[in-house]
């Protein structure tokens, strides 16, 4: 089972295919389990941003038929955000803009991105305004600082 985590921006929600629910799940599926790194399959170099697979494979991994896999492919395909070269046991996809939904410029340190702090830092910020506040609210205020209180005497 592949591990990590891929992102996608909120706008994808304006995206031509996003309320077409096959072709979004087959693009969504490439997306996330695209080569993030090169590597190579039977002599082929695989690039960051390809994927190999069949349509049988496909289908058993996203549930859809491989009719629907084939529909959905030509929908990406005309949109120009996948492209695909058949070999005789499969086929290499390519997401045309993999870099665009995966960043190629964000380092891995352990589970997180290295420019994934905005929730946390957000979060800090909180966590700390509070506990600033909780102890504003418990320590009495300063006794003010009047000259004629100091020297008179009671």
């Amino acid at each position: 089972m592949a591990e990590g985590f891929v992102k996608f921006d909120r706008k994808i929600e304006n995206w031509g295919w996003y309320k077409n629910v096959n072709t979004f799940k087959l693009f969504f599926h490439l997306v996330t389990f695209a080569n993030y790194t090169p590597g190579e399959f039977e002599g082929i170099t695989i690039e960051r941003g390809q994927m190999v697979a069949s349509y049988r494979t496909l289908s058993l991994k996203t549930g859809l038929s491989e009719r629907q896999i084939r529909t959905a492919l030509n929908h990406l395909k005309s949109t120009g955000e996948v492209t695909h070269v058949s070999h005789p046991k499969f086929s290499l996809f390519t997401v045309v803009n993999y870099d665009k939904y995966q960043s190629a410029t964000q380092t891995l340190t352990g589970e997180r991105h290295t420019t994934d702090t905005g929730a946390t830092g957000e979060r800090q910020q909180y966590k700390n305004n509070k506990n600033n506040k909780k102890e504003r609210n418990n320590t009495p205020p300063p006794a003010p600082e009047n000259d004629t209180l100091k020297n008179r005497t009671f």
